[in-house]
């Protein structure tokens, strides 16, 4: 997601696209025998732990449903709220 993009949504949180896969390698992998990534979903608290993670190795067409997503993103929110 383009920052100008992140600052229309005000959201409060970075997002990593990574249209090179070059992140994506580190944490997914590749399907045996290919130089396809899994397709993968990541929410990392302000703490850099993975708070959410989703990783389909064997249907690239199958993704992490926005409302999985959403409230792991909301929960990291939250308890950043919660610490202030």
């Amino acid at each position: 997601m383009k920052m100008k993009d992140r600052e229309k949504l005000g959201a409060p949180f970075v997002f990593l696209s990574d249209p090179d896969g070059k992140v994506a390698a580190h944490y997914a992998g590749h399907y045996p025998n290919s130089k396809v990534l899994n397709p993968a979903t990541f929410v990392i608290g302000r703490d850099r732990r993975i708070v959410y993670a989703y990783v389909d190795p064997a249907d690239y067409r199958v993704r992490a449903g926005a409302d999985a997503v959403l409230r792991a993103v909301q929960a990291v929110h939250q308890d950043l709220q919660r610490k202030r």
